[in-house]
């Protein structure tokens, strides 16, 4: 199935008795589905839109302020050794 140049996956849940699709070349999980072959190609339609304006979104968003303050700690990574069990440390903290 195929729109807008996406490709998606089509397989047919018996259990569940509905198509479900699958959109590929994406970073993200984009799934769909429909009781009909209608309402399956409007969900498709529909979530290549929403993926659409998502992504547009994405890039246009500046860095967050989180990311921000992250920066010079991530300056350090790999300059430091990690001496102890991080894993006996976790535990701990329960």
């Amino acid at each position: 199935m195929g729109y807008k140049g996406y490709i998606a996956r089509v397989s047919f849940s018996a259990v569940e008795r509905v198509f479900i699709g699958k959109v590929f070349g994406v970073r993200d999980v984009i799934g769909f589905r429909g009781a009909s072959v209608d309402e399956l190609q409007a969900a498709f339609h529909d979530a290549i839109v929403l993926a659409r304006e998502a992504e547009r979104r994405e890039a246009g968003l500046p860095i967050s302020n989180r990311a921000k303050r992250q920066t010079p700690l991530r300056r350090l990574r790999g300059k430091f050794e990690w001496v102890g069990d991080l894993d006996a440390m976790r535990r701990d903290r329960r």
